[in-house]
């Protein structure tokens, strides 16, 4: 995080530049048994929220992960808290998948 300097309680600030987001395939999607009536597809996109302990005044950070092992850059325009810990949560959509949710630490610079 661009926090710089000593933090206080609840201050926040803006990522740097350069930190990224992906999502991987880490199942098969489309099954081969003949009792399946009809093939799992995989969600064409996956929208990222990032909950913070801290209240979140913009829930949707409007990042949109649209490929697999494609890294997409964390907006520095966001503003999420200097110091503490958070959930990304990676949400598909439609109703073919679930949402993987990763913890996450927020760490200010010296």
């Amino acid at each position: 995080m661009a926090c710089f300097g000593p933090l206080l309680p609840g201050e926040t600030g803006h990522p740097l530049a350069g930190q990224t987001l992906e999502r991987s395939a880490c199942r098969t999607w489309w099954p081969t048994s003949p009792i399946w009536a009809s093939p799992v597809r995989p969600p064409t996109a996956s929208a990222v929220d990032i909950e913070t302990v801290a209240p979140d005044p913009a829930p949707d950070e409007s990042i949109v992960l649209s490929e697999y092992n494609a890294p997409t850059e964390i907006p520095p325009s966001l503003s999420l808290p200097c110091d503490g810990r958070g959930t990304v949560n990676f949400v598909p959509d439609g109703a073919s998948g679930v949402t993987a949710s990763v913890a996450v630490e927020f760490v200010g610079q010296p």
